[in-house]
C-alpha cells in the first residue's frame, strides 16, 4: 500500500512539476512587457522572444536578467561590457547622455525627451570603468528605469538570455 501511495504522489508531483521545469530549460521562451522602462524599443504588452542559449553579450543587445533581492525579471539594453568606461550627465535641456569611452554615445533607440527624475544617480555619474564579467545595462525610456545608474554594473551569472525576437 505504501509503494503505491508513493508512485502516485510521484505521479501527481510529475503533472505538476515537469512542464515548469521543462520550460526553464528550453532555449526559447516568450515573455510579455509590463512596463515601459524600454519605450519605444519594447512597451508595455509587446512579446518578445529570448534565446536562454546566447552567452556572449554585446553593446546594445537588449537581455532579461533577475536581480538576487527580487523575484521579477527585467529586461534592458546593454550600454557598456567589460572594460568600457562609462560616464553619465544630463545637459542643460535636461537629457540624460551617456558618455562611453570618453565619446557621447550615439542612441538613436532612446527618446531624447527632457527627463523629470531628479534622484542624483538618474542625472549624473561619475566615470566608471566595467568590470571583467560585469555589464552595465539602461532602459531605453530613462525615467521608467530602474537600471545600473542605480545598483551597478550587473555581473554576468545575473543575466538569463538575449532578446531575439519583439512583437508590437
Amino acid at each position: 500500500m505504501k509503494k503505491l501511495i508513493i508512485k502516485i504522489a510521484i505521479i501527481i508531483l510529475a503533472i505538476f512539476l515537469l512542464p515548469s521545469l521543462a520550460k526553464s530549460f528550453l532555449p526559447i521562451s516568450s515573455h510579455i512587457a509590463k512596463g515601459n522602462g524600454m519605450a519605444p524599443s519594447i512597451q508595455k504588452g509587446n512579446i518578445f522572444k529570448v534565446n536562454k542559449r546566447i552567452k556572449i553579450f554585446n553593446r546594445g543587445d537588449i537581455i532579461i536578467y533577475k536581480l538576487p533581492f527580487d523575484k521579477g525579471e527585467y529586461f534592458q539594453r546593454i550600454i557598456a561590457v567589460p572594460d568600457d568606461k562609462i560616464e553619465i550627465k544630463r545637459n542643460n535641456l535636461g537629457i540624460t547622455e551617456v558618455y562611453l569611452n570618453d565619446k557621447l554615445l550615439d542612441e538613436p533607440y532612446k527618446i531624447k525627451k527632457k527627463e523629470l527624475s531628479n534622484h542624483p544617480k538618474a542625472i549624473q555619474m561619475k566615470p566608471v570603468i566595467i568590470k571583467k564579467y560585469s555589464y552595465f545595462v539602461m532602459g531605453d525610456d530613462r525615467d521608467l528605469s530602474f537600471d545600473s545608474r542605480f545598483f551597478g554594473a550587473l555581473p554576468r551569472w545575473f543575466i538569463k538570455g538575449k532578446i531575439i525576437e519583439i512583437k508590437k
